[in-house]
């Protein structure tokens, strides 16, 4: 997975794209991911799917402007590189989602690192409030309002 995300931001860079990891597209995406590991109960929990649509949405938008502005992309590319150029637009929102998951991941796990000792109810007890504080703290609740 990893490869793939570096393989999409390769083409992203080789069209001139470089700011889509900054845009909105990313930050709706990433909130989206935030919003499944709320705890149950959690006002915001049913989140996901709205952000969600508005990350693809901004992110097919930006992908579809980027091909109209540089139709021939990665034409001139070979090796591992040269087929992305040919992958669909829900490819790539699907890649970017996957990469937004991880990155959320990735923080949660800064946060709140799993010890061996801890029994692991607490433990998902703990994932979801840090959930809930990036949550609150990146004000994922506002995009798109």
């Amino acid at each position: 997975m990893r490869r793939l995300a570096l393989f999409t931001a390769a083409f992203l860079a080789a069209v001139g794209n470089e700011a889509v990891a900054q845009n909105l597209s990313n930050a709706a995406l990433e909130c989206s991911a935030l919003a499944v590991n709320l705890p149950a109960g959690h006002p915001d929990q049913g989140e996901a799917e709205r952000l969600f649509r508005i990350g693809y949405e901004a992110f097919v938008e930006t992908f579809v402007a980027e091909r109209a502005r540089n139709p021939n992309g990665l034409r001139d590319a070979f090796g591992p590189v040269a087929f992305l150029n040919d992958m669909s637009v829900d490819f790539f929102a699907g890649t970017a989602f996957a990469q937004a998951g991880a990155n959320v991941m990735q923080r949660l796990e800064q946060i709140t690192p799993y010890r061996p000792t801890m029994p692991l109810d607490e433990w998902r007890e703990l994932r979801s409030v840090a959930a809930s504080n990036e949550f609150a703290s990146r004000n994922c609740r506002l995009i798109g309002r």
